[in-house]
Order: C-alpha cells, then sequence, then structure tokens
C-alpha cells in the first residue's frame, strides 16, 4: 500500500535530488523541491504505517497519495527522455548499415572500374566520413541508392567482386531495421511533451490532496500520536534545496 522507503534509501535519493541528478530536464526548481518534500512524506508514512489505519479517512487518502506520488516517479522518467536504450540501438544499426552498404559500394566501383563506366563510379564512390555526417534521411536515401544500384546490376558479374545474393539480402535488412529505428526518438519527444503536462497536474492533484484532506485528518492525531503529527509536518516544509530560504508547503503547493 505504501511507497516503501529506508532511511539510506530516502537520503540517497534527497542528496541526489538537491544535487540535481534525479531532476528532469524540464521539472523545474519549484517542483524539485516539491518532490523531495513528497518523498520526505512517504517515509514518515511508511514509518508511521501502523498508525495510519487509526483514522479510516485518512488510510483512504494515503493510498491516494501514494498512488499518485508513484505515478509522478513513473512520468519524471519519461519526462527526462531516458532512451538510452533506444539510442545505442539506433547507434547499433548505423554502424551495420554503413558498414554494409561501403562494402557493396567498394565491389561495385571495382566492377564500375574494370568496366570503364565512369558513371555508376561516380554513383557508388563514398566514404565512412561522409556517410556519417549525413542526416537520417539523406543516409537512409543514399544506402538505398547503393542497394537499388546493386539490384540491377547482374547478380553473377558481381559475385567475383564480393556482392553475393546474401550480402544484398543483408544490406537490405539493415536499412530496413534502420529505417523502423528513425521515427523512435521523436515519438519519445511527443511522450515526453505529454508527461511535462501530466506531471502538472501531478503536482496539483498531490498538492490539493495534502492541503484538503491529510493536512486536515492528521490534525485528528496530533494529541493521540505526536511524535507522528510532528515528523508530518517537518515533512510538509518545502526546503529550497538550491538556496538558504524555506517555508511552509501549505502556503506553497502548486496550483
Amino acid at each position: 500500500m505504501f511507497l516503501r522507503i529506508d532511511i539510506q534509501e530516502f537520503l540517497i535519493i534527497l542528496v541526489c535530488v538537491s544535487q540535481n541528478t534525479l531532476k528532469p530536464k524540464l521539472m523545474n526548481k519549484k517542483q524539485s523541491n516539491h518532490l523531495s518534500s513528497y518523498l520526505a512524506i512517504a517515509f514518515v508514512l511508511t514509518k508511521y504505517e501502523g498508525k495510519v489505519g487509526l483514522v479510516p479517512a485518512l488510510e483512504a487518502a494515503v493510498t491516494k497519495f501514494t498512488t499518485l506520488l508513484n505515478e509522478l516517479q513513473e512520468v519524471r522518467q519519461i519526462q527526462e527522455g531516458r532512451i538510452t536504450g533506444t539510442a545505442l540501438q539506433k547507434q547499433k544499426e548505423e554502424d551495420e548499415m554503413i558498414e554494409a552498404t561501403l562494402c557493396i559500394a567498394a565491389g561495385i566501383y571495382v566492377f564500375a572500374r574494370e568496366r570503364g563506366d565512369l558513371e555508376l563510379q561516380q554513383k557508388v564512390k563514398i566514404s565512412d566520413s561522409k556517410l556519417r555526417k549525413m542526416g537520417n534521411s539523406a543516409l537512409l536515401s543514399r544506402c538505398t541508392l547503393i542497394y537499388n544500384l546493386a539490384m540491377e546490376l547482374d547478380s553473377k558479374a558481381l559475385v567475383p567482386f564480393g556482392i553475393l545474393p546474401e550480402s544484398l539480402v543483408g544490406l537490405k535488412k539493415e536499412i530496413d531495421d534502420f529505417a523502423l529505428l528513425v521515427g523512435k526518438p521523436r515519438s519519445g519527444i511527443v511522450a515526453r511533451s505529454a508527461a511535462t503536462q501530466r506531471l502538472q497536474q501531478l503536482f496539483k492533484e498531490i498538492g490539493e490532496l495534502l492541503r484538503e484532506e491529510m493536512d486536515k485528518l492528521m490534525l485528528v492525531l496530533k494529541g493521540q500520536e505526536p511524535a507522528f503529527y510532528n515528523e508530518y509536518k517537518a515533512a510538509r516544509i518545502i526546503v529550497d534545496l538550491r538556496g538558504p530560504y524555506e517555508k511552509e508547503e501549505a502556503a506553497s503547493d502548486e496550483e
């Protein structure tokens, strides 16, 4: 039910937030400070989990808080744009496509030279550095051109130059694989844009839940569980992790 955080994990997370290592690229300073407070609240709620059930309405509010905080953490990951895996895969496919293209182009170049076909020679005269300087669309077009030129030639005549039928099949696969990955980073940008909007909404919902429900219900436990109440109130204080001031969250929740 609760977002469980032990003391060591909590301190590590708090330090990371303060040093900006957990802050998404688009999450602003105010949101970062609020997130630190929410994590502190989650820690207190976990510590006093057995006391929360004394007030059923508070227990329900805490469950909602935990759900929203979990979603906030997930959306934060999306907003941060963690597409490293996709980027690495794209680079791998690009490298393989370029290598396959250069091999085919080199064979065709010598094939054309022996036949005195200067036009064909110029069409397949490419280098690794030039290909890598191209944008995705231009690179795909150039590699596809080399493939199409090879397909138009006599396959048997190309064999002595190291261009086998399976070589062309391999190049086509590399081209298709790269083309498939090219659009993914753009999709990631769209996803991050939506995540930014959802992140703002989540901060607003959590802030409202704290002000309108949890803060008030915690007052019910103030006399019965003073330690719990005091630690909760302390966690509710927003500390500017990059500045000297601090102020009550009740006056500064996301609106």
